[in-house]
């Protein structure tokens, strides 16, 4: 079995790519086993979820365990065990952080692309931390940042830096 860790998921998987994937995974889902998470929880906010799938077109099962403990930094943390779908046996286990963040960024990008007024130029995202980080990063990909903190939001695509808990993060964009 392989183990992939965080830095070489994060090596494998642009932000736009995992747009494309969501986007086409959304297309073929329903060709695949999504049962419900199962979610086990603590009298405090702590949680264990597990959610499998199956994927017989693709030859591939899977599980995706995440687990919250208050208290813990990160708070999230999560695996992925990747399965041959006609052996049963298991090819791969991967560190699921930046891939959980990243999907997540990904889906609120793409809805934000299909919902949006055509054309959008403004944009704003809500979120705990790192998704709003990865959504930003996901659509600073796709769409051309001609702004950051404009006095007047009178751009192509504008961002505004956001702070959450006495802390921003600089959404320069990399990708101009």
């Amino acid at each position: 079995m392989k183990l992939i860790d965080h830095e070489t998921i994060k090596g494998l998987v642009s932000p736009t790519r995992a747009f494309e994937l969501v986007k086409d995974n959304f297309i073929r889902k329903d060709k695949w086993i999504l049962p419900p998470k199962t979610s086990i929880k603590h009298k405090s906010s702590d949680f264990f979820n597990v959610m499998p799938c199956m994927m017989p077109s693709e030859g591939f099962a899977g599980v995706k365990m995440i687990f919250r403990r208050t208290g813990r930094v990160p708070t999230l943390t999560s695996k992925i065990i990747i399965f041959d779908y006609k052996t049963g046996d298991a090819l791969a286990l991967l560190d699921g952080d930046y891939i959980t963040v990243l999907r997540t960024g990904a889906v609120a990008a793409l809805a934000a692309e299909t919902f949006a007024v055509k054309n959008f130029s403004r944009i704003g995202l809500f979120g705990p931390g790192n998704t709003a980080y990865a959504t930003f990063d996901v659509l600073t990909s796709r769409r051309k940042v001609s702004s950051v903190n404009p006095p007047r939001l009178k751009c192509d695509f504008c961002v505004t830096k956001i702070k959450r808990k006495n802390s921003s993060r600089n959404f320069a964009p990399s990708r101009t």
